[in-house]
């Protein structure tokens, strides 16, 4: 895979064309509803199958999003470092990993199509490798910021003082 989408997102737009397609321009629909159906872009990369799909089951209209990697996703992910309880070498190989992805920044990172079938969501998405080991790392600090909080949680199985059990 490519590193940067931004190609595929043109050629897309032509090969819709070429099906008779119109794109329309939306913001993510991921949290739209649960009924979504995705696509096995990790066997089935290529978006022709999906586009031919759509053409198949009469749809007209293919929602596209394509997400720019920014400086301010990766600032914020960097200045969460200071909140993470680990060590200062465990923080200095986040900035390390982290720094290294700043290469990527203005690059397409993410590409997402969806049709709308039957009352089901028809969902096609790609991420770059950089993009997916981007999200490993924010994940991982994460749960290094978050970490304590579980535990205090399985201190009180019961939610708190305020559980009742009438």
């Amino acid at each position: 895979m490519t590193t940067d989408l931004g190609s595929l997102t043109q050629e897309i737009e032509a090969a819709a064309k070429e099906k008779g397609l119109v794109l329309f321009f939306n913001r993510s629909r991921i949290e739209d509803t649960p009924s979504f159906i995705h696509w096995d872009t990790e066997r089935y990369p290529d978006y022709h199958g999906f586009l031919d799909a759509a053409v198949a089951c009469g749809v007209k209209l293919i929602g596209i999003l394509d997400y720019k990697f920014t400086k301010g996703e990766l600032e914020t992910i960097i200045d969460s470092l200071k909140e993470a309880d680990m060590t200062a070498g465990e923080r200095r190989d986040f900035e390390k990993q982290l720094n290294a992805l700043r290469v990527y920044v203005g690059f397409t990172s993410g590409l997402e199509l969806t049709f709308d079938y039957s009352n089901k969501i028809y969902f096609f998405h790609l991420r770059t490798p950089w993009r997916i080991e981007f999200i490993r790392l924010a994940a991982m600090i994460d749960d290094k910021i978050y970490d304590d909080d579980d535990e205090e949680d399985e201190d009180d199985p019961i939610g708190g003082a305020y559980y009742s059990r009438n």
